[in-house]
């Protein structure tokens, strides 16, 4: 059986996002964010159903799969770039 790896995909991951993650509330209860990170990683266009944070099942539209193992929360920030509007 063939071993993948992530320079398998590596010619897959075109576009960037950059994460922001959640840090907590300002003096007047708007949500703050840390510096963001910019991520490689390929935006599939592909309606699925997910689950929301509050449990619902809900559409997405995208999918977002990123060249990190990193985990992130429904609270942080995804800001596609500029060129993948």
């Amino acid at each position: 059986m063939a071993v993948l790896n992530i320079r398998t995909f590596a010619p897959l991951l075109k576009q960037n996002v950059t994460i922001e993650r959640k840090s907590g509330y300002g003096d007047y209860g708007e949500t703050t964010f840390s510096s963001g990170v910019v991520y490689r990683c390929c935006v599939v266009g592909a309606m699925k159903k997910v689950r929301s944070a509050n449990g619902e099942d809900v559409m997405s539209n995208q999918q977002v799969y990123l060249q990190s193992n990193a985990a992130f929360t429904p609270e942080d920030r995804i800001t596609l770039s500029t060129n993948d509007v």
